[in-house]
């Protein structure tokens, strides 16, 4: 099978694609409603015909199992593409040794710093703290207090959501000088587990809202603030996230509590 010969014929038909992945049409519907020649209409069936992206059904023109594959595929590519574009910023912060998954860049929004409120797009990442069953992820830096404030606040006083973080030995050492009492407690609760590791890359998160999962991406300038974000609810890159983060956890090490004294 010529791949390219598919590829590009799957994106110069793709009109006609789309249209067919709705409903089966008969020729002369074609003609009508993409407003092409019968004669254009009789050429581009014909070849998508020859290569097995459509078949007759009746006299109608319908996707084949084929098809249907080839024009998800051309479809989820543009949309990744269209995402790595927009995401481009957060990319060119990332450390050489994360291998972000383009699936990542689908079914994604994307925020970055704009002053006056440069961490404004993270917002969204509060509210779905706020909202989420579930949370693992691990954390370069303090990115906004809230973040915390709302893991203590559902964690440790309500109990009503499970946390599993990894903290660099740096977050680690600010929650110590300018949080003691908050970190003596969140140490303590049965429900939030964290962790410490010397060498963290960027911030990822992983939450459960609903039964649903999703997965954010934080980069950071090489001053330390913060840089960029991502939320995708792709499956393969919440599985990224999922192993990575679990990778982090394994390395990590287990914070003592401290003295209730000193806190």
């Amino acid at each position: 099978m010529d791949f390219e010969v598919i590829i590009d014929l799957a994106l110069t038909r793709r009109r006609y694609l789309n249209h067919l992945s709705q409903n089966s049409a008969r020729p002369r519907d074609l003609v009508e409603e993409l407003g092409d020649s019968r004669a254009t209409v009789h050429r581009a069936t014909g070849e998508l015909a020859e290569h097995g992206l459509i078949g007759r059904d009746g006299g109608a023109w319908r996707l084949t199992e084929k098809g249907r594959l080839v024009h998800e595929t051309i479809t989820n590519s543009k949309e990744i593409l269209h995402g790595i574009e927009q995401g481009q910023e957060l990319l060119a912060e990332l450390p050489d040794e994360i291998d972000v998954p383009p699936a990542a860049f689908s079914q994604s929004s994307f925020g970055v710093p704009n002053p006056p409120s440069p961490t404004c797009p993270l917002e969204r990442s509060i509210e779905k703290f706020e909202q989420a069953d579930q949370i693992r992820g691990i954390a370069l830096g303090d990115t906004v207090p809230e973040i915390a404030e709302t893991v203590y606040q559902r964690g440790v006083l309500e109990g009503s959501v499970e946390v599993e973080y990894v903290l660099s030995s740096h977050l680690l050492e600010w929650y110590q000088e300018d949080r003691p009492g908050m970190l003596s407690a969140v140490l303590s609760s049965s429900n939030v587990e964290v962790r410490i590791h010397d060498s963290i890359p960027m911030g990822l998160a992983a939450w459960e809202i609903d039964s649903g999962w999703e997965m954010q991406l934080i980069t950071y300038a090489d001053d330390g603030t913060y840089s960029g974000n991502i939320i995708s609810s792709h499956p393969t890159a919440i599985e990224w996230a999922q192993k990575t983060i679990t990778k982090y956890q394994a390395e990590a090490q287990a914070v003592p509590v401290p003295n209730r004294q000193e806190s």
